[in-house]
C-alpha cells in the first residue's frame, strides 16, 4: 500500500513558531510520520497512540468547558 501524504502548516517542533511540514500515514505499518519542512528529522508514532491522544485531548477539553460553565452558572446564581 502507498503512504498517504499531506502538507500541513502548524507549530510542529516548536522551533520558531508556525512552519510547513509533511504528515505521512503508513497504512501497512500503522504509523504516523511527521517531517518539518527542510529538516532531516522525522517523528514517528503508532496510529493507535495518536488515536488515544486525540480522544484524551477532546475529553479533557469537554470536561474543562463543563467545569467553566458550571463555575459561571454558580457565579450568576450568587449575584
Amino acid at each position: 500500500m502507498r503512504r498517504a501524504r499531506f502538507k500541513v502548516i502548524d507549530t510542529l517542533d516548536n522551533a520558531g513558531g508556525v512552519q510547513k511540514g509533511t504528515v505521512e500515514i503508513d497504512r501497512t505499518n500503522n504509523l504516523l510520520i511527521v517531517r518539518p519542512y527542510r529538516k532531516h528529522r522525522t517523528y514517528t508514532m503508532p496510529l493507535g497512540m495518536v488515536a488515544t491522544m486525540v480522544c484524551r485531548r477532546i475529553i479533557l477539553n469537554e470536561l474543562a468547558e463543563k467545569r467553566k460553565a458550571k463555575a459561571n452558572k454558580k457565579k450568576r446564581k450568587q449575584n
